[in-house]
């Protein structure tokens, strides 16, 4: 992974991308728009503060786990591997 400390936000991630997010405010950080088979991005909660400060990952026009919707992370310290999959699934997720 290339990781990444994003000091604005929205941010869009490029594959393999680890991005480390610290804030206590709610962030979003943006899938790439045009994935291929087996690109990841890794989306982790570097300064536990998602329980409150939620971290939204936007799809970005590709499903997640099958569904056409945001994927959110709401605990404190937790990270989400998502792994583009095919046009059907989009990016599936790895906790």
């Amino acid at each position: 992974y290339n990781t990444k400390k994003p000091v604005s936000y929205p941010f869009t991630a490029v594959a393999q991308d680890e991005v480390m997010v610290d804030s206590s405010v709610a962030r979003t950080v943006t899938l790439p728009t045009t994935p291929t088979i087996g690109q990841r991005v890794k989306v982790d909660d570097f300064g536990n503060n998602s329980g409150i400060a939620n971290i939204t990952v936007c799809r970005n026009g590709s499903n997640i786990d099958s569904v056409a919707s945001d994927f959110t992370i709401n605990a404190n310290g937790v990270w989400v591997e998502f792994i583009y999959v095919d046009s059907t699934v989009g990016w599936r997720t790895n906790t």
